[in-house]
């Protein structure tokens, strides 16, 4: 068979139409992810992170739905309520716009409501060694018994503490 222009063409387009047959059939419409009677929050954040985990929607996608139903299961939403000053202010020069947000974020990761404040303290003190030691950073003894030991969280919810760090230094977050 000889390849002229108009079968390159039409090759292309196939080619086309069948990868976005494929790529629609992996992709979850945000809608269609809702609570779903008798469900818990807890319930509902093991199977939106399992659509996350299975590439079938992105972590922003699954935060906007946190955002999006955090009033209907009555779980707080920390955007709406005013912060501590000085908090935001030292946060905004890492770009954090909305510490509401970034609380949220913490709380969905399991810290206590009574111990974000802290938290948030430990990040900012986190994110600005980040800044001096760059990628090479690596969490100090100290930090981490103040993280583990005093605020008790757990090895997992200090790791994410240090992704928001890298993340924050970066200013993709």
């Amino acid at each position: 068979m000889i390849v002229t222009k108009n079968n390159m063409k039409t090759i292309k387009i196939v080619f086309l139409v069948f990868v976005s047959i494929i790529m629609s059939q992996q992709v979850v419409d945000l809608e269609q992810i809702s609570p779903l009677r008798d469900e818990g929050w807890a319930d509902f954040k093991k199977r939106v992170n399992e659509n996350v985990t299975n590439d079938l929607i992105t972590r922003s996608d699954a935060e906007s739905l946190f955002s999006g139903y955090r009033s209907n299961y009555g779980v707080r939403d920390f955007r709406q309520e005013k912060h501590d000053k000085v908090m935001q202010k030292h946060f905004l020069r890492h770009g954090v716009k909305n510490l509401g947000a970034l609380k949220n974020k913490l709380f969905d990761a399991g810290i206590k409501t009574e111990e974000l404040d802290s938290v948030l303290g430990g990040l900012l003190k986190m994110t600005n060694s980040v800044k001096k030691e760059g990628r090479k950073f690596k969490i100090n003894d100290r930090m981490k018994s103040y993280f583990i030991d005093r605020l008790n969280l757990n090895k997992k919810q200090v790791n994410y503490l240090i992704y928001i760090a890298l993340k924050l230094n970066d200013k993709t977050l």
